[in-house]
């Protein structure tokens, strides 16, 4: 979906005294500027491409404080020297460390006014569209559950889809679950009871209305457009960085203590396991 921007007007320009505030990214924050953050990853976030747009699959706000506290960490420790072998031989981005905070601000910013954002898009999808698609989705659950255990990679992604709510998430689900379908439609086919042959174009066809009544001019639709951009050079910067520290303190006892994955912070959400029976979605 493409960024709105006439719901919101962007921060305006920095002024001296908040880059005084807001050191420049080669330090460590001393305080927190979030707008100002947001102001300098902006052109970054609304230049990138649709299809290089990540959803969130963890909780964003924890996601940025992760973020936040790992960068803050390496620039201020002798971490960071060790980090600067792997630049010096081009091995890692030497910007991406400079970067994450900056991304995991603007982030905290971004989701901040969210958060804030009238949650009229709720309304703004007609009901016998959000119960096809409840439906929809709950028979592709059911089916893609009797075949593949929450240990399964698979599995983990299932999981993950039913930790969404509202209907933006609703429509991210159904991609999601479409893409399931077409990659192993050879093992599904056929399944019985749950499986419909049908579903798969009924699940892009619905996701494809529900952002279409989502696509107004609304501001809460507006920043969950623009959180994906955010969150998308976020995550690129996190696991880059975090991919080079396990690397380089791979030796250490607490290494994945101070370079976690961000899955991580679904740890304590984690659903139970499910039986080899189909389950409810």
């Amino acid at each position: 979906m493409a960024t709105n921007n006439r719901s919101r007007k962007a921060p305006a320009p920095p002024s001296a005294a908040a880059q005084q505030v807001h050191p420049q990214a080669d330090a460590q924050p001393a305080t927190m500027n979030t707008e100002y953050d947001w102001a300098l990853v902006r052109p970054e976030a609304e230049a990138l491409a649709p299809a290089a747009l990540v959803r969130p699959t963890v909780p964003v706000r924890e996601a940025a404080l992760l973020g936040l506290t790992v960068a803050r960490r390496i620039l201020s420790s002798s971490e960071r020297a060790e980090f600067e072998k792997l630049v010096a031989v081009k091995l890692l981005d030497g910007a991406l460390l400079t970067l994450l905070p900056r991304y995991a601000g603007a982030l905290l910013y971004v989701r901040a006014q969210l958060d804030r954002a009238p949650a009229s898009s709720q309304v703004l999808v007609p009901a016998s569209v959000v119960t096809e698609a409840d439906e929809v989705r709950t028979r592709m659950l059911k089916v893609l559950s009797f075949y593949f255990g929450p240990e399964t990679e698979v599995g983990r992604k299932l999981a993950k889809i039913r930790q969404g709510s509202g209907h933006a998430d609703l429509a991210g689900e159904l991609v999601a679950l479409v893409t399931l379908y077409r990659d192993h439609r050879a093992r599904i086919e056929g399944t019985p009871e749950f499986y419909r042959a049908t579903d798969e174009a009924d699940a892009a066809r619905l996701a494809g209305k529900i952002l279409e009544h989502l696509s107004t001019d609304d501001e809460a639709s507006t920043w969950n457009s623009v959180q994906l951009r955010v969150y998308t050079l976020f995550l690129h910067a996190y696991d880059e960085v975090c991919a080079a520290g396990r690397y380089l303190f791979r030796a250490a006892d607490d290494v994945g203590e101070r370079f976690p994955s961000l899955h991580s912070l679904n740890a304590g959400r984690a659903p139970k396991s499910e039986p080899k029976k189909p389950a409810d979605g």
